[in-house]
């Protein structure tokens, strides 16, 4: 029976106050080796806690392999580039800004169909994907109005379900927009504009199926 491609990208969003121990736990966990990540991904990954897309949740929470942390200018950080990394969430922490979370979640036989995944090998184009999530990131940061002062980090997780990427956002600069009013009045603006979202999953579709065209 052939695979229907329901959609080729799905999105999770979350994010955590900097006075939440998930927060602080986060730093410590972007230092460990690639093992020691993974085998504890599902206890710092927060954005899981609630998901409930159609069978995820087991797959996404014991992924069998990782990639390296990558960021928005480079691959595969080096234990310098990390330990900058960690600093600069530190900082955001003092700063009081959020950390975030988003999951960009694509269909295995929609990145085969454009020419990005093998099933037979297993074997993805992780440059592709890392592009395609700067690309949206990239996006998602501008419309709200963090491009240039939020700091990420990402990771490719993957085995033959579902491909997908983690990435963890701060501001270290402390420029988020403050919530006016309410209970969190003077805090930090925690979520996303449904808008901001919409942009960000349409720029990593837009940059993969361009690359499908040229190939």
């Amino acid at each position: 029976m052939a695979h229907e491609i329901v959609a080729g990208v799905i999105s999770k969003h979350a994010f955590v106050s900097p006075t939440s121990l998930k927060f602080s736990g986060y730093i410590a966990y972007m230092s460990r080796s690639e093992a020691v990540r993974t085998e504890s991904y599902a206890s710092h990954n927060f954005a899981f806690d609630d998901m409930d897309f159609d069978g995820y949740n087991n797959y996404m929470s014991n992924p069998e392999k990782s990639s390296g942390l990558f960021s928005k200018d480079g691959n595969f950080l080096t234990k310098s580039q990390v330990s900058n990394l960690q600093k600069q969430f530190a900082v955001a922490q003092n700063n009081e800004s959020n950390m975030w979370q988003v999951v960009f979640s694509f269909d295995n036989a929609w990145l085969e169909k454009h020419n990005v995944y093998k099933r037979n090998s297993n074997r993805l184009q992780e440059q592709v994907i890392m592009n395609a999530t700067r690309n949206a990131m990239a996006d998602l940061l501008k419309s709200e109005g963090l491009l240039n002062s939020a700091v990420w980090s990402g990771a490719i997780h993957y085995n033959t379900d579902n491909i997908h990427v983690h990435i963890a956002v701060v501001d270290p600069t402390g420029e988020r927009k403050l919530v006016k009013d309410g209970q969190y009045a003077g805090e930090p603006k925690g979520t996303w504009g449904i808008r901001s979202i919409r942009y960000a999953k349409s720029a990593a579709v837009n940059e993969l199926l361009d690359l499908d065209q040229t190939m």
